[in-house]
C-alpha cells in the first residue's frame, strides 16, 4: 500500500484505521462531507489528507483521479435500527448511491483494490442472507452492485462482516459504555428483555483484519476476491456473560435492570458464523479488551 483512500473515516473504526495507517508511515486520503467533524484526528502525530465530496459522481471521480489510490477502504454508511419514512432516502443515498458512485470513481481512476465493510445484520438467522432491517437490505444491495464491478474486471474486492466493536476512546453510547457507566456510578444497567448473543470485537482486531485484507488483496487476490469474512472476537457470549466479565475485571458487581426497554418484533438470536480471513485470528481476549477499556476511561 502506498496511496490509500478511506470512506467513513470519521466513524470510530475509521478513525482507528487512519491512526494505524499513520503509524505505518502512510498519509491516508479521507473522503468527508462538508461540515464533517474532524476534531477527533487532532491527537494524531500527522493528519490525513481530507477531500470534501460535493455529493456528485463527477466530483468523486475528480478526487479519485487526484489520489490515484492503490486501495480503498469503504467504511461509510448510515445505520438505522428501525427506520422511519423520513430515513428511506438517506439510507439509500448513504448505503447504495454513494457506494455506487465510489465504485465508478475507482474504476475511472484505475484503483484496483477495495476492502468493503458489511454488517452482521444482513444475517437475521445466522445463516444465509436475510436482512434484519432496511439498513441491512441496503448494505446487501450495495454488495450486489459491487459484484458487477468485480465480475466486469474493474477491481478486486473483499468484504469484512463486522459485529459489535469497542475499545479505548469509543465515544458511541453502546453496550460496553453503558456497562462501564453503571460500574462507575453504581446505577442500574438498563438491558433489553432478552439475553441476546453478542460478538464484541476489539477495535485493534478490527483494524488488523482490515489491514490484513488489504495485504491479501495485494499479494494473493484470488484467495479473497469476491468473498465475505467474519471479523469476530472468537469469544461470543450473551449480554449477561459480558456483564460478568466486566464484574470480574472491575472486582465489583453491576446491578441489572432487565426489561428496561422492550424487544422489537425482529431480533438476531443467532450470529453469522462466517469464515475468517486466511492467516488472521483475533488477538485481544474479551477480558483483556475490557481491562483496557476500563483503564482508558480511568486514565482519561
Amino acid at each position: 500500500m502506498r496511496q490509500v483512500l478511506i470512506t467513513g473515516g470519521t466513524c470510530y473504526v475509521g478513525r482507528a484505521l487512519i491512526a494505524a495507517l499513520v503509524d505505518r508511515g502512510l498519509t491516508p486520503h479521507v473522503l468527508v462531507r462538508p461540515g464533517s467533524d474532524r476534531t477527533r484526528f487532532d491527537a494524531l502525530p500527522r493528519l490525513p489528507v481530507f477531500h470534501v465530496h460535493d455529493g456528485s459522481t463527477a466530483g468523486l471521480a475528480r478526487i479519485a483521479r487526484t489520489i490515484q489510490a492503490d486501495i480503498a477502504f469503504h467504511l461509510a454508511g448510515l445505520y438505522r435500527r428501525i427506520h422511519t419514512p423520513e430515513d428511506v432516502d438517506r439510507l439509500l443515498d448513504a448505503n447504495v448511491v454513494f457506494g455506487t458512485r465510489l465504485l465508478e470513481a475507482l474504476r475511472d481512476a484505475g484503483t484496483r483494490r477495495l476492502v468493503n465493510v458489511a454488517s452482521c445484520h444482513q444475517y437475521l438467522d445466522g445463516g444465509a442472507y436475510r436482512p434484519f432491517n432496511l439498513y441491512a437490505a441496503t448494505k446487501e444491495a450495495f454488495e450486489a452492485i459491487l459484484a458487477y464491478y468485480r465480475d466486469a474486471g474493474h477491481l478486486d474486492a473483499t468484504t469484512l462482516v463486522l459485529f459489535d466493536t469497542y475499545g479505548p476512546g469509543d465515544w458511541r453510547p453502546k453496550l460496553m459504555a453503558a456497562i462501564r457507566g453503571a460500574l462507575a456510578t453504581g446505577t442500574p444497567l438498563p438491558l433489553p428483555a432478552s439475553d441476546l448473543p453478542m460478538d464484541m470485537a476489539h477495535v485493534d482486531d478490527v483494524v488488523s483484519a482490515l489491514l490484513h485484507a488489504a495485504d491479501l488483496l495485494e499479494r494473493d487476490a484470488p484467495a479473497v476476491n469476491g468473498r465475505r469474512f467474519a471479523v469476530t472476537s472468537g469469544d461470543r457470549r450473551s449480554i449477561e456473560g459480558i456483564v460478568k466479565v466486566f464484574e470480574k475485571v472491575a472486582g465489583k458487581p453491576v446491578q441489572r435492570q432487565w426489561g428496561a426497554y422492550p424487544m422489537p418484533d425482529r431480533e438476531i438470536t443467532r450470529l453469522w458464523d462466517g469464515p475468517l480471513l486466511p492467516g488472521w485470528t483475533p488477538g485481544v481476549t474479551l477480558e483483556d479488551g475490557i481491562r483496557r477499556f476500563l483503564n482508558a476511561d480511568t486514565n482519561g
